[in-house]
């Protein structure tokens, strides 16, 4: 939520909050905030009004929150709040808002951690709640704001209800000490792209041999929404892409050179909001290791593959019976009893973004690749990719926040994914990376994330060869309706260019 430049008003509202200790001690009086209005936004009796025309959209209140006495600690903030004809905003980010703006020192950047239901329209008074995880954010303070951004529209919220009470963090946080081992010694970074959703040809092989490519992500898939949630239908369709994995992907890779990363696109279950429904439930997550399971007996000591990817961008923002670090390790084990020698690949948090890099434990385990997708800032590299999606951000360039777009910005952005290598020793995959072929200046971020790449040692794979077109950097246009082929693109040369650079052995710790 940024800042707008209404003039605020102080108002000193006498709503206390009220503490709720886990260890069942008698609840403790916080400090009254002090709440500056904005907007159409009117505060009486501890009442929160905000009526929003749609000529004038947006408004709340917001104070000052001090989160140093929570140093350390996790809690849940709650609020009783309804709504009226609240329209459905054009970005997920915007409407009904319940939120800290923090200046996080683990990601070197604001964070917004906030209420994560999107909701609009009619609400029934309903109770808010907002989430601080100590092992996800370090801040010292925060701005709190309860109202409407960007949306017209009635809330109330009665201040009187804020409640806050501590709560363990909802992520494993473990085997800090951890360093991992890995067979063999040092070797050359591997190279190469992910491949279409769809069946792969031996013209995609020998063009990617030609190219220089010694690595593909195989993503499987393009599973049917319906087949998602059906677990007799989601092995069926599995099923079919493990066999034109085994009759036909890995022999060609094999072939042109390339060892190949079996990567699960669809977990069973699907997406309950952002979250995995095999969070909760048990018949989804048993389907997952059963599949792994599967595929570690069929390919067991297969040197083709690369490693075992169990399943594609976890989100977790809220607890529950189990996290993703947790599902993961337990698909890990699972193939380890099966083949010991299997290479796995871990993903962090919140769509493997590098900033989650932060609280990521590694596995006690060794032989472990710990892979990362960077495709930051998103204003830049998925501009003009969703109806209304703002366009203009250029790299390099300048931020909405006045920083500077470039490569040492990148650099910083990936600094937790660099300080968990060195302190584990950890090997890392990029697993996807790219920028959209109508974004000014995508060829520069490009070459300049291949760079970084090459500096840390890590291996990557550019998203994504021959799948949506304003990928493909076989294609150019100003938008997805109005892509060409096209044999020479400056991001195709880019990406050629550091397929072909020099391969080296350095020890990248």
């Amino acid at each position: 939520m940024k800042q707008t430049n209404h003039l605020f008003l102080s108002v000193l509202t006498a709503a206390a909050l009220t503490l709720s200790l886990s260890c069942g001690a008698a609840p403790l009086s916080l400090p009254p905030l002090d709440w500056k209005l904005s907007g159409a936004a009117t505060l009486e009796d501890g009442i929160l009004v905000v009526d929003a025309p749609a000529d004038r959209p947006g408004g709340g209140a917001a104070a000052r929150f001090d989160l140093r006495p929570w140093k350390g600690k996790s809690f849940l903030l709650t609020v009783r709040a309804s709504m009226e004809g609240v329209p459905r905003p054009k970005n997920h980010w915007e409407g009904l808002k319940f939120q800290f703006t923090i200046y996080d020192r683990l990601i070197r950047r604001r964070a917004y951690p906030e209420d994560i239901r999107q909701r609009f329209g009619d609400m029934p008074e309903t109770t808010l709640e907002l989430r601080y995880d100590a092992s996800v954010h370090d801040a010292d303070e925060a701005t709190l704001f309860l109202g409407l951004q960007k949306a017209s529209g009635r809330v109330r919220f009665d201040l009187g209800s804020l409640a806050i009470s501590e709560m363990p963090s909802a992520f494993t946080i473990t085997n800090q000490n951890w360093i991992v081992r890995y067979p063999g010694g040092a070797r050359a970074p591997l190279r190469g792209v992910m491949s279409p959703g769809c069946d792969m040809t031996e013209d995609d092989f020998r063009t990617l041999g030609k190219w220089g490519a010694t690595l593909l992500r195989y993503q499987m898939t393009h599973c049917p929404a319906s087949s998602v949630t059906n677990i007799p239908a989601w092995r069926a369709w599995l099923e079919g892409r493990l066999a034109h994995l085994d009759s036909f992907v890995l022999p060609m890779a094999e072939r042109h050179g390339m060892k190949v990363i079996v990567d699960l696109h669809n977990a069973p279950g699907g997406r309950d909001g952002h979250d995995w429904r095999l969070f909760e439930d048990d018949g989804y997550f048993a389907a997952l290791v059963d599949a792994w399971c599967s595929i570690a007996s069929r390919h067991k000591g297969d040197r083709r593959i690369y490693g075992y990817g169990f399943a594609n961008e976890p989100f977790q923002t809220r607890p529950h019976k189990r996290d993703y670090w947790q599902v993961q390790d337990a698909c890990a084990r699972a193939v380890r009893e099966i083949d010991p020698d299997a290479t796995l690949i871990v993903e962090s948090n919140h769509m493997d973004a590098p900033y989650a890099f932060s609280y990521l434990s590694p596995l006690a385990l060794d032989n472990v690749i710990y892979e990362v997708h960077m495709y930051d800032p998103g204003t830049f590299t998925h501009q003009g990719i969703h109806p209304g999606d703002p366009l203009g951000q250029t790299y390099p360039g300048t931020l909405d926040d006045g920083s500077r777009l470039d490569k040492e910005w990148l650099r910083r952005q990936l600094e937790p994914v660099r300080e968990f290598q060195l302190r584990h020793h950890a090997r890392i995959l990029v697993g996807e990376f790219s920028a959209v072929a109508w974004a000014q200046g995508a060829d520069a971020y490009i070459r300049d994330c291949i760079g970084l790449f090459g500096e840390y040692g890590w291996d990557w794979c550019y998203h994504a060869f021959r799948e949506w077109r304003p990928w493909s950097v076989e294609h150019e246009g100003p938008d997805a309706a109005h892509m060409t082929p096209s044999a020479d693109t400056p991001r195709k040369r880019e990406l050629l260019k550091g397929l072909a650079s020099p391969k080296t052995t350095d020890d990248p710790l």
